[in-house]
């Protein structure tokens, strides 16, 4: 009996991963919750603004005021990748 015990308790002991595991796990799935939302936000403006400039097209100003639309958009979604880029690389470093 005390020998079944022990074989259940190992079992048991195996199935449950170790704690450095659960912790990445949920540091990982919070990232990734928070990149989801960020791109969940910025395709609909991108989609307008698109959409804005492609029906305005290059009016009298020849394009610059479609231009200076861009650049926010443009500033945003390059910290987004760096932000990104840094938690890859941190993740290959684990």
């Amino acid at each position: 009996l005390q020998l079944q015990q022990q074989k259940q308790w190992s079992n048991e002991k195996e199935q449950i991963p170790p704690f450095e595991l659960i912790v990445l796990e949920a540091v990982l799935r919070e990232a990734t919750n928070v990149y989801h939302r960020r791109l969940y936000l910025y395709e609909p403006i991108l989609d307008r603004t698109l959409d804005r400039i492609n029906q305005s097209g290059f009016s009298d100003d020849g394009g610059i005021s479609s231009i200076h639309q861009l650049a926010p958009l443009k500033d945003s979604l390059r910290s987004f990748e760096l932000s990104i880029q840094q938690s890859l690389d941190c993740v290959s470093t684990l």
